[in-house]
């Protein structure tokens, strides 16, 4: 359908981050319906407002407001349930695929400390203990091992993507911080963002010895903090710590995740909350 020339663009949803903005985006895409997304990020204020106002906004011809909006909350109803429309890596924006085929290889490995294998064009990720292998020409991205238990799915897609085209050229600073010591991290990480420790919790609320083999089944390495900890290096540049408190008399069991403090200079939130969603599953399993 073609558009009228006077057909304005009207604000139909507020985003809560780019992971959200990507899903509807495509699937209104998909759908025939023209897309804005006006991210508070691309204004003077650097994102300053995003606590009040949310990550941004998802605009539509004013034509298509009333169909948009029914799709949005459609799509949202499933993304509640669980539904497949974060699982599908093809709903990811081909943006990023675009933007990494135009970044000369030799300046991405140098930049995220990953290898380029100039004969197969493939980019070699360490993550955890094993091998992602991101092909940019077949948009491919998949473990090296074919019996890894690492799902390809559209979390892992993003993460790993984000991951090569934002990641700066900066040592770590061995300054661990909880999410709420993330920028923006107190305001996004709760209610749907909630970091994934309840399963932990559940799972080794008793278990401190299961919850240190969990850990070194990943790589990780035992440290001394709580009643139970590992550090693991989910990405060149992305050390986690998991921290377990056993349950007691008085307290619940409690499962912290802690981040160098300059994880934010790579990941945006919405992106290392998909980060704990890929690793805080493959612990569980």
């Amino acid at each position: 359908m073609k558009e009228r020339e006077s057909d304005e663009f009207v604000s139909v949803h507020t985003l809560a981050n780019q992971f959200e903005a990507d899903v509807l985006k495509s699937a209104l895409e998909d759908e025939d319906i023209p897309v804005i997304v006006r991210c508070f990020h691309d204004t003077a204020y650097d994102g300053i407002y995003i606590p009040q106002k949310g990550w941004g906004r998802l605009l539509v011809p004013e034509t298509h407001r009333d169909r948009a909006k029914s799709l949005i909350a459609e799509i949202l109803k499933d993304i509640e349930k669980g539904g497949s429309r974060y699982e599908n890596p093809q709903n990811i924006d081909p943006l990023y695929w675009e933007n990494l085929s135009a970044m000369p290889p030799a300046e991405v490995s140098k930049r995220t400390g990953v290898e380029f294998d100039n004969k197969t064009k493939l980019y070699k990720i360490p993550f955890l203990n094993e091998t992602i292998i991101c092909n940019p020409v077949d948009r491919l991205i998949y473990p090296q091992n074919p019996k890894s238990k690492i799902t390809s799915n559209f979390q892992l897609y993003l993460v790993i993507l984000t991951y090569l085209l934002e990641t700066k050229a900066i040592e770590l600073s061995g300054v661990f911080v909880n999410e709420k010591g993330i920028r923006g991290g107190e305001f996004f990480f709760k209610g749907p963002h909630k970091l994934k420790t309840d399963e932990l919790e559940r799972k080794f609320r008793k278990d401190k010895q299961g919850f240190i083999v969990s850990g070194k089944k990943l790589g990780g390495e035992e440290i001394d903090l709580g009643d139970a900890a590992f550090k693991l290096m989910a990405l060149p540049k992305i050390p986690l710590i998991y921290i377990l408190w056993m349950e007691d008399e008085e307290f619940p069991a409690s499962v912290v995740i802690n981040f160098d403090s300059t994880i934010d200079q790579h990941l945006p939130l919405d992106v290392i909350w998909a980060l704990i969603n890929v690793v805080s599953e493959l612990l569980i399993k």
